[in-house]
């Protein structure tokens, strides 16, 4: 009776061919986990921009007040009054309020705090959008998707830029 098995040169085939397959499988999956993440923080861009915008547009149609979440998650009414919250303090509100969302930076890096934040009223790091006050009505929305991991140096193709006029 013959038996059949395969040969130590065969089995040794395989295994590199196997390993070969999995060194590339390694490096496209990190490719593709950048991309993602980098799709992620343009996303949240996006999402922070058109909530804040119509978030505004409701104090200019007539309402009172807005309901945002502080930063530990909790309710909070924030008036439309512009003598009583100015564009830079709501710019701040809505920071909070993301923070309070839930919204943590995509890559997972932390800023200067030590946080995961999404949102900041400083110069993002990678993953973060920052929201502050540009001079009089305008509120600008900065997101570095892109870049060396640490805080945004000014290089405006690393980042999306936005701005809302706070006409209320």
């Amino acid at each position: 009776m013959k038996i059949k098995a395969f040969t130590l040169i065969e089995l040794l085939v395989v295994v590199a061919i196997i390993g070969i397959l999995a060194a590339v499988g390694v490096t496209t999956f990190t490719g593709f986990q950048e991309k993602a993440k980098i799709s992620a923080t343009k996303a949240n861009h996006k999402t922070i921009v058109k909530f804040m915008t119509s978030e505004i547009m409701k104090c200019s149609l007539g309402d009172s007040n807005l309901n945002l979440l502080k930063s530990n998650g909790n309710a909070t009414s924030v008036s439309c009054n512009p003598s009583s919250v100015n564009t830079i303090t709501l710019g701040s509100r809505f920071v909070d309020h993301f923070r309070g969302a839930g919204f943590t930076n995509p890559f997972n890096i932390e800023d200067q705090n030590g946080t995961v934040y999404a949102t900041s009223g400083n110069s993002p790091w990678k993953g973060q959008t920052r929201i502050v006050n540009a001079g009089g009505t305008k509120i600008q929305i900065v997101t570095k998707y892109t870049g060396n991991d640490g805080q945004w140096g000014g290089n405006t193709n690393e980042v999306l830029i936005d701005e809302i006029i706070d006409d209320r």
